[in-house]
């Protein structure tokens, strides 16, 4: 977060790098933004998804899919049943509550990482999300169902690669192509050790590959925002990933900027407008409005000097 050096009997401390890109103001901003688009009709679509896939008695339902799966006589591993609605449900919560952090991570849903876009690959991480949350559920259930339960080995999740595959393709509808990718996207695997031995943010990756059919499931890596680490990953081992990654950013600061002036009598271009500066043609305006009832056009740019309307 800071950097120190130390002359004499004089320490200084400075805002690092990284942290400087974090400005409290704008965090101040977003979060208006946010309220903001909480607001407008047809936003709450995810609140309406989990009024709709709530489950009263959640903790009886799972309690009565639920069984010890025993390895030994001695040491008893949580296994549980599926049911269609509590998957429905906690992809629900998942969706409502990360649904922003892939935005925060800069992933556009156009982006294309490998060869899916940034929408498929949220979607995997929100299903795998939702399985992590539902087991870590389903082992507090277990353990207080049955108490020779093993909490510790029972949170550690082992799973056949197709397993996992035929999972997210059965729930999510999407082809298993789509889904093989987005997985390798998202695993650490042999030849990813130099990008850790480097890199200084905490990374709790989502898969971590064992074998070439097997796989292991952090559950720790829902704690923290997933796709910052999968961003931060790819763009240290692929060139291309940091391209794709920036394609988007001014088009979807223009949506964001436009996203602020939807009330009545405010109309706004669909195209950032063309301007003339100093005789040439530029396009450094990010987004103009016109208001219909003073008649005036209102320009946002991050380089207004010298710029007319033309």
């Amino acid at each position: 977060m800071a950097e120190c050096t130390i002359v004499d009997t004089t320490i200084t401390f400075c805002m690092s790098d990284r942290c400087g890109l974090d400005h409290f103001l704008d965090r101040l901003e977003e979060d208006k933004l946010r309220r903001l688009g909480d607001s407008m009709p047809g936003e709450n679509i995810f609140k309406e998804f989990i009024r709709r896939t709530t489950i009263d008695d959640l903790d009886e339902r799972m309690r009565a899919l639920v069984f010890p799966w025993r390895l030994t006589d001695k040491i008893a591993m949580t296994g549980y049943d599926a049911e269609p609605d509590i998957d429905q449900h906690y992809f629900a919560l998942v969706a409502e509550t990360t649904r922003e952090d892939i935005d925060d991570a800069g992933i556009h849903d156009d982006t294309v990482l490998g060869s899916i876009t940034g929408k498929d690959l949220r979607t995997v991480v929100f299903l795998i999300t939702s399985f992590y949350l539902k087991h870590i559920r389903f082992v507090d259930v277990a353990k207080q169902t049955y108490p020779e339960i093993n909490v510790a080995m029972s949170l550690t999740i082992w799973k056949p690669l197709d397993e996992l595959v035929h999972s997210i393709t059965s729930f999510g509808g999407m082809d298993e192509k789509t889904v093989l990718t987005a997985i390798d996207l998202l695993t650490v695997k042999p030849g990813h050790e130099s990008y850790f031995e480097s890199e200084v943010t905490p990374y709790f990756p989502m898969l971590i590959k064992i074998t070439d059919t097997y796989l292991l499931e952090p559950i720790t890596s829902i704690f923290r925002n997933p796709f910052h680490g999968i961003r931060m990953l790819h763009e240290a081992t692929d060139a291309k990933a940091a391209v794709n990654l920036l394609a988007h950013r001014e088009r979807w600061m223009a949506y964001e900027l436009y996203s602020l002036f939807k009330v009545v009598g405010i109309s706004a271009w669909k195209e950032p407008p063309t301007c003339a500066a100093a005789g040439k043609s530029s396009t450094d305006i990010d987004a103009a409005v016109f208001d219909v009832t003073t008649r005036r056009v209102g320009f946002v740019s991050t380089e207004m000097a010298g710029l007319q309307y033309k």
